[in-house]
């Protein structure tokens, strides 16, 4: 983790919003699909599912929200049930990943409505969290932990370098490719 973390202060430093904005999201759409498995087995959260996909497609040009609409996706995340959780505690089982996935979401957009680069760094964190806790998950079959760290690294070298070239949409791909993978793995593990 300390690769990630050394890394992870240099690119806060040197990168501009965008292209951390983007970083969160790919950290974001990477633990998606965990929130959409570990919800779907609660009748009553159609709603959350809807206004989850719209805010991740926000999270994507989010360059273009105004403040006022960075704030309101603030306030809508911060509604979701799994914000509403005491001090450092997480739903059980399952619905652990889903805190993770909409913490990160948060954190993304409380950087958009702040600046505040730690929001960032605690988005990043999610995702390793989750990553861990999937391999605990599936017994020493998985290692998501490192992949995590390896995508993260990778993705703030991407959007590190001409920043013009960078293809958002296989930045996407690739994130949505390991969520999928994430939800294979956890599916092995918990039905």
């Amino acid at each position: 983790m300390v690769a990630v973390d050394d890394a992870l202060s240099r690119f806060l430093r040197d990168a501009g919003e965008k292209a951390q904005v983007y970083f969160a999201a790919s950290c974001v759409e990477r633990g998606s699909d965990v929130f959409f498995l570990a919800v779907a087995s609660e009748q009553d959260r159609g709603a959350d599912v809807e206004t989850y996909l719209r805010l991740l497609e926000d999270l994507w040009v989010a360059a273009g929200l105004s403040p006022e609409e960075r704030a309101s996706h603030q306030e809508r995340i911060d509604a979701f049930s799994e914000m509403q959780t005491e001090g450092d505690d997480k739903p059980p089982g399952i619905l652990a990943f889903a805190f993770d996935a909409v913490a990160a979401m948060y954190d993304a957009y409380t950087y958009l409505v702040t600046g505040d680069s730690d929001n960032i760094t605690y988005t990043s964190n999610h995702n390793l969290n989750s990553a861990g806790f999937i391999d605990d998950a599936v017994a020493g079959e998985s290692n998501r932990y490192e992949q995590e760290i390896a995508t993260q690294l990778r993705d703030m070298e991407t959007l590190s370098a001409d920043f013009a070239s960078v293809d958002l949409a296989v930045l996407r791909d690739q994130a949505r490719t390991i969520g999928r993978g994430h939800i294979e793995a956890l599916r092995t593990a918990f039905h």
